[in-house]
């Protein structure tokens, strides 16, 4: 029986796979923030502050990634709602391209939504699949400043 050649790439994506699975770790972006994305714990709600490697890992390695999309709102009322949509992205992506994949989706969830509601916008996503809960994505978007009132412009541009 013949062994397989070993591949440094292949052990590397497991491992990090297996760093990020345990660790809970996604990212995170709400509108108005620079368009600067965070890391995030998906289970305790928490955000991260990454060491080189994890960003090493979460930016130059190719995912498959698991991601909800959001729209924060507020009626007449002042109540807080969100309007979202869970996406499975099925080609491998580093985590820079998620925003440009995802613009399309986001933008036509935007456009569903009652413009005079519309707060900010966001997403979630996990490098490994997740399903998503409502409640805890508007805890994270909270944490991260997404139920502030952002201009409408930030939110066309973070949609483009």
């Amino acid at each position: 029986m013949r062994r397989s050649k070993y591949n440094k790439q292949k052990r590397l994506r497991r491992t990090a796979a297996a760093v990020l699975r345990h660790n809970h770790v996604a990212a995170a972006f709400v509108g108005g923030n620079n368009g600067y994305s965070h890391m995030v714990n998906h289970k305790s709600r928490l955000t991260i502050t990454p060491d080189q490697t994890l960003i090493d890992v979460m930016t130059e390695l190719s995912f498959k990634w698991s991601t909800l999309i959001a729209v924060m709102c507020c009626d007449e009322f002042g109540q807080h709602y969100m309007k979202s949509e869970h996406v499975d992205i099925d080609i491998p992506l580093k985590q820079n391209e998620l925003a440009l994949h995802l613009n399309d989706m986001h933008f036509d969830l935007i456009k569903a939504c009652n413009d005079k509601h519309i707060i900010n916008v966001g997403w979630i996503s996990s490098p490994f699949p997740i399903e998503w809960d409502e409640g805890q994505a508007s805890e994270i978007f909270e944490k991260l400043g997404g139920w502030k009132v952002v201009p409408i412009k930030l939110i066309e541009e973070a949609a483009a």
